[in-house]
């Protein structure tokens, strides 16, 4: 997940934000809900069916949407209570706010597990463990997504992703082309990244992670980003939080049983592609099953292992028992 930890700066106003209450600027009449969302990537696919399909108003809330370049001003924004509502927050990001004294929730996931490791298209690599010694590029230690990674490289191959491999934190944008000019063997990228580099024809997937998280013991289907609130708004307005709730879950619902809904919304073009039929096959491959309907209790004891990683790689200092709440999600 893209490093969303830019905001800890901001620490120093945890507790004024903790005590106080939302600014008028995100105040809204019952019904009505300010909603964060990331405006480009995969994270932008379910506010545009909402509009398209008009599934807001057919659930009787009525959204204004902020768009953000990506997770971390977003998440920032949700910190600094000038939105109510982020349609994409790391689960990280949301356990070291609550930590840090933000009073914060999950209440629905969004999307789950998206990273692949990525090499040259000629390399010889077959898996993981043959990138012993070599140089992987990464967006920052500091988040989920790379715990995920130095659990992986630990549980399944016996080796210390810190020590066994010259791993070297870059910017993702200035990864690809480190890659292509062999300054690294391999990255480390979330969808739909990957999917336009093996596209390009220059490389290909070395690995998805979460299909290397699930052999782990211990590894269940992971909350990578989730719907996260301000708490208090949210028991102040619980009957307009679970009606947006039912709105999103039915927008993923409609990804995934949609298999033209990127020919719908014009996503493939949005991101800079073509929507030809290979191109719209791959991303019913690799973009649809992303989307998570889950949240339950077997649900959230599935994250187990990959919180207690998170607190093993000093990502967080530890787990807080409110991160999450059921209570919003339609039953």
């Amino acid at each position: 997940m893209r490093n969303v930890v830019r905001f800890l700066g901001l620490g120093i106003l945890a507790l004024v934000l903790a005590a106080g209450a939302m600014p008028s600027s995100t105040a809204r009449a019952a019904g009505e809900v300010l909603v964060g969302h990331v405006a480009g990537g995969t994270g932008a696919l379910s506010p545009i069916v909402i509009k398209q399909q008009k599934m807001a108003e057919k659930n009787g809330v009525t959204i204004t949407w902020r768009g953000f370049a990506d997770p971390a001003p977003l998440h920032q924004a949700l910190q600094l209570a000038q939105i109510p509502v982020s349609s994409t927050t790391g689960i990280d990001a949301i356990i070291r706010s609550i930590n840090a004294g933000r009073e914060l929730q999950m209440v629905y996931p969004h999307i789950r597990n998206h990273m692949s490791v990525l090499v040259r298209k000629d390399a010889p690599y077959k898996s993981l463990a043959d990138l012993k010694g070599k140089r992987l590029g990464i967006y920052t230690w500091n988040t989920g997504s790379t715990a995920t990674l130095v659990s992986i490289y630990k549980n399944l191959y016996g080796l210390d992703m810190r020590k066994d491999l010259q791993v070297i934190v870059a910017k993702g944008p200035a990864m690809p082309g480190l890659l292509e000019k062999e300054q690294l063997e391999a990255i480390h990228l979330f969808e739909p990244l990957p999917l336009k580099l093996v596209l390009s024809g220059k490389f290909r997937v070395l690995v998805a992670t979460r299909d290397e998280w699930l052999k782990v013991k211990g590894g269940g289907e992971q909350l990578f980003a989730g719907i996260a609130v301000d708490a208090k708004w949210a028991r102040e307005n619980s009957d307009t939080l679970k009606r947006l709730v039912k709105t999103f879950k039915e927008s993923f619902e409609y990804i995934r049983s949609h298999p033209d809904v990127y020919v719908e919304t014009g996503f493939i073009e949005l991101i800079g592609l073509k929507a030809t039929p290979e191109i719209v096959r791959l991303f019913q491959e690799r973009i649809t099953p992303i989307f998570q309907t889950q949240f339950d209790v077997a649900f959230i004891k599935a994250q187990d292992k990959f919180l207690q990683d998170m607190v093993e790689n000093e990502i967080v200092t530890k787990i807080p028992p409110n991160w999450y709440s059921l209570e919003y999600a339609p039953k």
